[in-house]
């Protein structure tokens, strides 16, 4: 080898050597964007920015506020979370003095050689009031400056945040939150009660698992988009499912939950159950239907009978004093059945109330049998059949002279699904057949076959005797003891 060759190649060297270096203090000082590598795949290029790029990116995404000062106090960067805080646009907030957002005391602690963490301290906005902050600060040398970079947490809103969950958590009612796509995200003990579903169980699924079919899923949707349209709260009905699949009637509100931008990030929704309500109603209901029905069949009855009346009296006083009589049986027999709210009437409560009256209540009458309570029909129609006979026997029969008496029984046969009745004067007036049948005996049996039953009525010259038979219809309250 050549003594020229071999210099020449140690000047190569010394060159790329020189080039390597140039190379890694522009790489160092960020002056080179991108770099380009031979490699067994051919070159290959590496986009390079500074290692501080991502940080910054990060900071001025962050939620919480951060700062670098000076020494003394000057405001040489701050992004957009702490210029919110302060109220001013960051812009004109770098450059100014921190001093005038924060005393100096807390300037002081801010500044400290050993930096401080988690301290507590009050910022002044520029619209007037103070925001409750934390701060945690750090010294740190930067291109040869020492600087103090602070983040500063804002607590009024943290503050507000721990005062909503407390009363989210606290509160009785029903609330749960929804996301924008209606996920559950938040469940509070309400629901839990009313839903019984525990908030690791609901939370990240569907609200669609509350709905009782497809139909409800797709209205609650509907119902959703309405919200967000309107830009308001709405209330409606739905049934809803509990965790065990039992439905459960709720008002169901829902509200759109917003962001500080004022878009809409989500929905909060507060249910109240009216299970109970709606029950009520359909009571409510089915309770007026039946008095109308009642009311309808009292004033068919009423018309009946004053028909009735008329025909076979012949003065307006005795059609007064039948009809008032008639008029005044079917109102004792509301009134047993108003005592037992219409579920049925007792049959020694009913005799009582039709037969124990004035004079009659000296014990001429006696009635026994097992104790039985009677549907409101029948109640009714065997009220007005003891008023007949208990007004003819005053007027005519054993109990219009002393002496007489009356003696009411009743048993039940046919295993219980059939009542018999026999009334049964004693040492009245001699009884005739009469020549033809009068209105009282008209009523005991119309009254009777009305009720899928029947009389018989003897006129035995030593006491009226009627037999009388009827159905036992079933009742809410099934009683049948002796008395």
């Amino acid at each position: 080898m050549r003594d020229s060759d071999g210099l020449s190649e140690i000047a190569d060297l010394k060159r790329r050597l020189a080039e390597a270096e140039d190379a890694l203090h522009a790489l160092q000082s960020g002056e080179v964007d991108a770099l380009v590598v031979d490699g067994e795949s051919g070159p290959q290029v590496f986009t390079l920015k500074s290692a501080a790029e991502p940080y910054r990116l990060l900071v001025e995404q962050m939620r919480e506020g951060a700062i670098t000062l000076s020494l003394d106090g000057v405001i040489l960067y701050c992004n957009e979370a702490f210029a919110g805080i302060v109220g001013k646009a960051a812009l004109h907030v770098i450059g100014s003095s921190v001093l005038d957002y924060m005393s100096a005391h807390d300037f002081k602690h801010l500044a400290d050689h050993k930096g401080c963490r988690g301290c507590e301290m009050s910022l002044r906005r520029v619209a007037g009031g103070s925001a409750s902050v934390t701060v945690s600060s750090v010294p740190l040398l930067v291109d040869g400056q020492a600087v103090i970079s602070a983040v500063v947490t804002d607590l009024t809103g943290h503050q507000l945040r721990l005062r909503h969950e407390a009363i989210f958590n606290s509160v009785g009612v029903p609330i749960y939150s929804l996301s924008p796509d209606l996920i559950i995200e938040n469940w509070n003990p309400g629901a839990e009660a009313l839903y019984s579903y525990a908030p690791h169980e609901i939370v990240g699924q569907p609200v669609r698992v509350l709905c009782s079919g497809e139909d409800e899923g797709k209205a609650f949707e509907a119902f959703a988009n309405e919200v967000a349209e309107r830009g308001q709260a709405l209330s409606c009905d739905a049934r809803r499912l509990r965790k065990d699949g039992s439905l459960v009637e709720v008002i169901l509100c829902l509200a759109p939950l917003r962001n500080r931008d004022g878009d809409i990030i989500g929905y909060a929704a507060i249910t109240h159950d009216i299970t109970e309500r709606k029950a009520q109603e359909k009571t409510r209901l089915l309770l007026l239907n039946e008095l109308n029905h009642r009311v309808k069949n009292t004033l068919a009855m009423v018309q009946s009978i004053a028909r009735l009346t008329l025909r076979q009296t012949k003065s307006p006083e005795d059609f007064a004093k039948s009809f008032t009589g008639r008029i005044q049986a079917l109102a004792g027999a509301h009134d047993v059945l108003t005592a037992s709210f219409w579920h049925g009437a007792d049959l020694a409560s009913l005799v009582r109330d039709q037969l124990i009256l004035g004079d009659a209540g000296d014990g001429r009458i006696i009635y026994k049998g097992p104790r039985l309570t009677l549907d409101s029909q029948t109640a009714v129609g065997l009220s007005l059949v003891l008023h007949e006979l208990g007004t003819n026997a005053n007027k005519y029969g054993a109990l219009s002279v002393e002496g007489g008496s009356v003696d009411l029984s009743w048993e039940t046969t046919e295993g219980g699904k059939a009542l018999k009745l026999r009334w049964r004067e004693q040492g009245g007036p001699p009884v005739t057949i009469p020549s033809k049948r009068g209105f009282g005996t008209f009523i005991i049996q119309q009254s009777l076959s009305g009720l899928d039953g029947e009389a018989h009525i003897q006129f035995d010259p030593s006491g009226l005797v009627c037999d009388m038979r009827l159905p036992i219809k079933k009742t809410k309250y099934s009683v049948n003891e002796k008395e």
